[in-house]
């Protein structure tokens, strides 16, 4: 019987685009730069590139924060130093935090029941300060990320750290919920736990799927109570 549910952050319980557009464009006002719409599907295609090379162990987070934003602004044409804008998205990204549609309810209902915990590939201290500016951080009793741990996702090092963060409970009572198919539900299914891929963005599903799918936070509430 699963009791412990382990929740992925960005793109599961927060909006990361609409979280990453507000940081980018201050964080570009701050070097005195614009920023538009158009030019932010640009780093969303180099940021999602960075971040599959970081799931498949080709690049370390701390690489990606050193090159990200130097590619975007050379893919765009614009000449400043990456670096410094890298460290003012992030500065700001601590402080911006979109909740998907549902999530406060959700996790409200679920805590109810389970253990609630974070697993997400991130910053520790800038996860801590998005879940408690929105609201979120009083339903979890853990919030673990690859930082913290010291692994990434998908990594079964990463979930072996999060079940000894939970005090090893066994594995069959633990159940991972992300928008990733690689890192998330496959990265736990791996790791012997169960998974639940939230699919928010309508993605196909795949054809073998051994999991159970939701395609919005609140039809959780159904599937797990």
């Amino acid at each position: 019987m699963i009791r412990y549910l382990l929740f992925d952050i960005d793109d599961t319980l927060l909006n990361f685009r609409d979280n990453a557009e507000l940081a980018i464009r201050r964080a570009l006002a701050d070097v005195g730069l614009a920023f538009t719409a158009e030019q932010f599907a640009v780093y969303h295609r180099i940021n999602d590139a960075l971040w599959a090379q970081v799931s498949e162990g080709k690049l370390e987070r701390e690489q990606l924060y050193r090159i990200r934003f130097q590619r975007v602004l050379d893919a765009l044409g614009i000449v400043a130093d990456g670096a410094q804008v890298e460290a003012r998205f992030r500065h700001h990204l601590n402080f911006i935090a979109v909740p998907e549609e549902g999530a406060e309810a959700t996790l409200r209902a679920l805590s109810a029941r389970y253990v609630l915990a974070t697993a997400s590939n991130a910053p520790q201290r800038q996860q801590e300060l998005r879940l408690a500016s929105c609201g979120l951080a009083p339903y979890f009793t853990h919030i673990l990320t690859s930082e913290g741990l010291g692994y990434d996702k998908p990594s079964r090092r990463f979930f072996d750290a999060c079940l000894r963060a939970l005090g090893d409970p066994p594995r069959d009572e633990v159940m991972m919920l992300g928008d990733s198919l690689s890192a998330d539900v496959y990265g736990a299914l791996n790791a012997g736990l169960s998974a639940c891929w939230v699919n928010l963005k309508g993605a196909p599903t795949p054809t073998d799927a051994a999991f159970p799918v939701v395609h919005t936070l609140p039809d959780l509430c159904p599937l797990l109570l």
